[in-house]
């Protein structure tokens, strides 16, 4: 009858009758077992696949118990399936050494061990990837929702508010008795430009909105007369025939009219939208002075309670305004990011002196001593520029800081800080010879300022009220903005 022979290393084996008390080396292990006479069962021989071994009382059989080693369930077999017995006899057996040679293993059947369970790849690969998909559905139906919701708020989009009828300053010019206007009509916004002695054309489309296109020039509509008895402006286009040249007189003309609204306190920016939008980010004061140059058509297609870089409102500041640019300065629009094409301005208001590192003449109220005409949230009215209209600096020349015209700020409100005509942050208008800039005075008028002029008068030039005054003719000279043309 076989004889199971255990080892301290937790295997066991089973001899053959005629090795009973002779030693032989564990097959595992090497070290030297003594095979014993077979006595009663001793219980079930178990194994666990960490390679531990041990008997079971029979009473075990078929049931289940843990690992002594590693903790692991494992079935107690029934007896039988005990493992059959080795056949050790036709082993030759020499001394036995506990550093010996270990018996060849296909001399022993060790008892078979299940491999532990394999982790299940292809599942978790197709749950991983059903995941995948789902996350690119959730991307892309938010993203056709966001578009559908933007394009809904912009085709939802209330009116855009009507623009502030313009309040043209007494003129000579007859007005003609076949087309007598209404106090009580509202005034067209704009009207086209109409070929000189002309006086019914029709009215031009709407410029076109976005980065690429210019507005097209057109001459400011009849006005009708105000509640005061203001008799409208003679139409530019019937002073010159040149569209290039009607677009730059209007400007002064049009600041004109913007600033002597009676009864309208005047602001270098519109109201903020939030409460912690920059300067830089609300509509700057040139958007209010479109109806007052011509392009009433563009100021009806904002959305002023949007944000100005937003949808429609910033495919409308890539509009070329015409009365907005130096046709001598080629630097005519945004290059590169943020606002790529985005078109600019080379006028900007004059808000006083700027003496100190710290000191922003825009914040100043104007009541300040350096004070000029701009400020962000007031503009001084006609009768608070005690220094003279005449005297007073009002818009001057970007110099090579041009900004987009919508935006506000220093964008499009300076102060005057020495040097006053520095080439890269300083004022100016290129084109001039003798240099400095083209500056349009409180009254209207348009004087070329040279870069040599004293430094004293040109501060005195930019300030309301400096208990100051300047000698014009030594300062600047007169200016006629008809010929400032293209090349």
């Amino acid at each position: 009858m076989p004889i199971v022979v255990s080892c301290q290393c937790g295997k066991r084996f089973a001899a053959k009758d005629h090795l009973v008390g002779k030693r032989v080396p564990c097959p595992a292990c090497g070290k030297p077992l003594t095979v014993a006479a077979a006595g009663p069962p001793q219980g079930i021989y178990v194994s666990c696949a960490c390679g531990r071994s041990f008997l079971a009382p029979e009473s075990m059989a078929g049931r289940q118990s843990r690992c002594k080693g590693c903790g692991r369930v494992i079935q107690v077999p029934s007896p039988a399936s005990e493992p059959a017995p080795l056949d050790l006899g036709s082993l030759p057996l020499g001394p036995l050494d506990p550093l010996g040679p270990t018996l060849p293993s296909s001399n022993f059947t060790h008892q078979p061990v299940s491999p532990p369970a394999d982790i299940p790849w292809k599942t978790l690969t197709l749950i991983g990837g059903c995941g995948a998909g789902l996350l690119a559905v959730a991307i892309i139906v938010n993203t056709v929702l966001s578009f559908v919701k933007s394009y809904t708020e912009v085709a939802s989009a209330p009116a855009p508010v009507a623009p502030p009828a313009p309040v043209s300053r007494p003129s000579s010019a007859p007005t003609s008795p076949s087309a007598p206007t209404s106090p009580s009509a509202p005034p067209p916004a704009t009207s086209s430009a109409a070929p000189s002695g002309s006086s019914s054309a029709p009215q031009a489309p709407p410029p076109a909105a976005g980065p690429a296109v210019a507005a097209t020039p057109t001459a400011p509509a009849p006005i009708s007369p105000s509640a005061s008895g203001v008799q409208p402006r003679a139409s530019v286009s019937s002073k010159t025939s040149d569209p290039a040249e009607a677009a730059v007189v209007r400007l002064p003309d049009g600041i004109q009219d913007w600033h002597s609204q009676p009864n309208i306190q005047l602001s270098g920016l519109r109201p903020r939208l939030d409460p912690t939008d920059a300067q830089t980010e609300r509509f700057s004061w040139l958007t209010a002075l479109l109806p007052f140059v011509g392009q009433g058509k563009v100021y009806e297609q904002f959305d002023f309670k949007q944000p100005m870089t937003k949808g429609k409102n910033l495919q409308l500041g890539g509009v070329l305004i015409p009365e907005y640019i130096n046709p001598l300065d080629d630097h005519q629009r945004w290059v590169g990011y943020p606002f790529d094409k985005i078109a600019l301005t080379h006028f900007v208001g004059i808000s006083g002196i700027e003496d100190a590192r710290n000191v922003v003449a825009a914040k100043l109220p104007r009541t300040d001593s350096r004070a000029g005409v701009f400020g962000y949230d007031e503009v001084a009215r006609p009768e608070q520029i005690t220094d003279g209209q005449s005297q007073t600096i009002m818009v001057a020349g970007a110099g090579a800081l041009a900004n987009p015209w919508t935006f506000g700020g220093g964008a499009t409100i300076r102060g005057a800080r020495e040097p006053y005509f520095d080439k890269s942050s300083g004022l100016g208008t290129k084109g001039l010879p003798g240099g400095g800039s083209l500056v349009v005075m409180a009254d209207g008028s348009v004087r070329h300022v040279t870069a040599k002029v004293d430094p004293k008068i040109f501060r005195a030039m930019c300030t309301i009220h400096g208990n100051d005054s300047v000698d014009l003719e030594a300062a600047s000279q007169p200016f006629d903005l008809k010929t400032l043309k293209a090349k």
